[in-house]
């Protein structure tokens, strides 16, 4: 039944975690709603915990001799649960738990499910090429979803490549039958995969897919399979590599019009500056524009809201803090390092997850689902044998988890209904009204829009940034300014500096009348912007309204330096010049 669940779970994790390609709209390239994975998965855990609940043992001979690692590993989910504990953002808690009881109870055996889904995934992305012109499948962006054709292609190598090696006398354990059926199905899974990948235009993609071969090829060296210390030293090599390679990049070439050294310069930034406990998870959206670069605003590819450095060691250190986030790292990258014992299935998916590893060294897709759920089981998954597995021992040196089951079975099923409930029911309902809501608010149907924005924002979970910002313009089209001032103040309660929620504020005071209450908004917004000339123009204005005619008159004159063309500053200098001040330019 397990195996069954885990089956579907996986095929969903491909095919059903973005569920907007399968509606007439097509696929969304900025906003997107996933399923709520984090607790689907938590409720897979305990789904298995339940059926071990009767049988399920620790070895307490294989606990002490893993007992170096293992302590590590607890003490690092102790200090994770503590941390997630002060919190808000519900989805890794979820994840964290789930990773924790994928270890013991649910652990992956076999990615095969993943690799089949490929032919479905790829129609549902040329799907989407004919709606909307871009390759995303299911994954919500080209560059996830070449990540997971590359891991259908390292899927289809090592099943090739084993069943090569699988002759009479010498198969390995577990290893597929050697048939022209074998080859076939394999071969076709690979040559969409490969063509698909083609067409994505990911240069990570191809960069994860030759680090995977690679691994794979080197995890087979009889020199790494003897000496794991040698294994865990690649490891660490290749997470110091890619963390030096990022600082190079950003001191070389901090002068391109790539987002990514600047986004690295500003993450050690946070590190240097909250090096213990991090920013917080999902929090560096609220801090990156205090060490934003101003010519950083000027690029094609940046965006307002950047929540992400694109770099998977990086971001977890500016997270969770040096300590917490070194756990996080060994958690992925140590599964790299574990032996195989033999099984030609374990390679495929350290093959995998080396793929998402050396991707995301330049990409974001390991904190967004799918990615994010598959990697984490996988490592869980090829850490799991630590525990769950080895030479068989007498009955007295285990300890069974209960001789009673129905008492642990009853509290396991009051905390699914918990899990159920904020996990996944709430989540989904949140992610329902947002994705009507914004479909509203770009037709402009306002009365529309604003109760279902309303509703994703009490769903939840989390602070729904970006419901509540467009709630409040919502709110200020349809004409209810002092409603969607109070939206708008409740989101600057939350993140102070979340995208254009200081001008819009200004804009709104300045309409109400407010314009002692509209400077300090305008001073913030144009700190942060300080190459926008609308915001110099509108910290103008608020000082125009005040009295305060010479600052706001070198406001103006500072926002032509920037746009010379600016219609609305060369109006106000030109009504000032009209007053008996000076010419208007």
């Amino acid at each position: 039944m397990v195996d069954l669940l885990k089956g579907g779970v996986l095929a969903g994790l491909v095919i059903l975690t973005y569920p907007q390609v399968w509606s007439s709209a097509g696929a969304f390239a900025d906003t997107v709603y996933p399923i709520p994975w984090p607790g689907i998965l938590l409720l897979l855990a305990l789904c298995g915990l339940w059926v071990h609940i009767d049988s399920a043992a620790l070895d307490l001979d294989r606990i002490r001799r893993a007992g170096p690692v293992l302590l590590a590993f607890v003490a690092g989910l102790c200090l994770v649960f503590l941390r997630l504990f002060f919190s808000p953002d519900l989805a890794w808690a979820l994840l964290a738990c789930a990773a924790f009881a994928a270890v013991l109870f649910f652990p992956i055996q076999r990615l095969t499910v993943m690799a089949y889904c490929a032919p479905v995934a790829v129609l549902v992305a040329l799907r989407a090429i004919g709606a909307e012109g871009i390759w995303v499948g299911t994954f919500g962006n080209r560059n996830f979803f070449a990540s997971y054709l590359a891991a259908v292609v390292i899927l289809a190598v090592s099943a090739i490549g084993t069943a090569c090696r699988n002759r009479p006398g010498t198969c390995e354990p577990g290893a597929p039958p050697n048939s022209a059926r074998y080859f076939l199905i394999w071969g076709v899974l690979g040559l969409i995969a490969v063509s698909a990948l083609v067409r994505c235009w990911s240069r990570g993609a191809w960069l994860g897919l030759v680090g995977g071969l690679c691994w794979m090829v080197l995890v087979r060296l009889r020199v790494l399979r003897e000496r794991p210390l040698v294994r865990a030293s690649m490891i660490v090599a290749m997470v110091i590599g890619a963390l030096t390679l990022s600082w190079v990049v950003q001191a070389r070439y901090v002068q391109g019009s790539d987002v990514r050294p600047y986004l690295w310069r500003g993450g050690w930034e946070l590190v240097a500056q909250n090096p213990l406990v991090g920013v917080g998870p999902e929090r560096m959206i609220d801090a990156w524009p205090a060490v934003r670069p101003p010519e950083y605003t000027l690029l094609d590819d940046a965006g307002d809201v950047s929540p992400y450095v694109h770099h998977w060691a990086l971001q977890f250190w500016i997270d969770w803090g040096v300590p917490i986030g070194s756990l996080w790292i060994l958690f992925l990258a140590g599964a790299l390092a574990l032996p195989l014992r033999g099984d030609p299935h374990r390679a495929a998916m350290q093959g995998v997850l080396a793929v998402f590893l050396f991707q995301n060294t330049f990409d974001a897709g390991l904190f967004h689902s799918p990615l994010r759920e598959l990697a984490l089981w996988i490592a869980a998954s090829l850490w799991s044998p630590m525990l769950r597995q080895g030479c068989s021992q007498p009955q007295d040196r285990t300890v069974p988890f209960s001789t009673s089951p129905w008492l642990p079975r009853l509290g396991i099923g009051l905390f699914m209904a918990v899990v159920a409930y904020h996990g996944c029911l709430r989540p989904w309902l949140g992610n329902l009204e947002a994705e009507t809501g914004h479909l509203a608010a770009d037709r402009s149907e306002w009365s529309e829009a604003v109760p279902r924005l309303a509703a994703a924002v009490a769903w939840g979970p989390g602070p729904r940034r970006e419901e509540r910002y467009r709630l409040g313009y919502c709110l200020a089209q349809a004409g209810a300014h002092e409603a969607a001032l109070e939206v708008y103040l409740a989101l600057a309660g939350i993140s102070p500096d979340y995208t254009r929620v200081n001008a819009n504020l200004t804009r709104l005071l300045l309409v109400l009348g407010r314009f002692e209450a509209a400077l300090p908004y305008a001073e913030r917004q144009m700190e942060l912007f300080p190459l926008n000339a609308d915001d110099r123009v509108r910290y103008a204005s608020c000082l125009l309204e005040l009295g305060r005619v010479e600052e706001g008159r070198a406001a103006l004159h500072r926002a032509l330096e920037l746009n010379p063309a600016h219609a609305f500053a060369q109006q106000l200098l030109s009504r000032l010049a009209g007053a008996g001040g000076e010419p208007g330019g």
